[in-house]
């Protein structure tokens, strides 16, 4: 049984097309052609200034995002607050826009609904999209409201409800 020796061209035609890329190669010319200063690249178009310089600083003279790359994230100013509801409570929603991040639903705004469960104390993700970490816990709460109250004409059963996670600040006794 003859054994066959492996291909040196694992691709049909790769051989050609080596020799073709090579013609082009030494076709080329050698001298390099400078460009205008004022005529950008096409990658270049969206580059908003200068690259940062590549030196490493240390110690103090280092910016507080290099000297800290290392260190815990900042912690937040004072202790959570205190559950104010407690499950069975009923709650209105704020009625208030806003600019900017939201986390409580628009069609939630302004509605009656009662407390279900509390989940615990999380950093404000309102506050947190615009890079502002250092700010005391928010109670957050499950609230159920019952789905005829919120759509108008709602179709379905008069017991369907809605749950959503909404937390203290968006949240006033009814």
């Amino acid at each position: 049984m003859a054994s066959r020796s492996p291909s040196p061209n694992p691709k049909p035609g790769a051989a050609t097309q080596k020799a073709a890329r090579s013609k082009r190669s030494s076709a080329r010319p050698t001298a390099k052609v400078s460009r205008k200063a004022s005529a950008p690249r096409a990658k270049d178009k969206h580059r908003r200034g200068p690259a940062a310089p590549k030196t490493k600083m240390r110690g103090a003279a280092a910016p507080p995002v290099l000297r800290n790359a290392k260190a815990k994230p900042p912690v937040e100013s004072g202790a959570p607050a205190a559950m104010r509801f407690k499950p069975g409570d009923r709650v209105r929603t704020g009625n208030r826009a806003p600019k900017g991040h939201c986390r409580t639903p628009f069609y939630l705004r302004g509605q009656q609904g009662v407390i279900e469960r509390c989940l615990g104390h999380f950093r404000n993700p309102e506050r947190l999209a615009y890079s502002k970490p250092r700010v005391p816990k928010a109670a957050l709460y499950t609230v159920r409201f019952p789905q005829p109250q919120l759509w108008k004409d709602y179709p379905g059963p008069a017991t369907d409800t809605l749950v959503a996670d909404i937390f203290d600040f968006w949240l006033e006794p009814a």
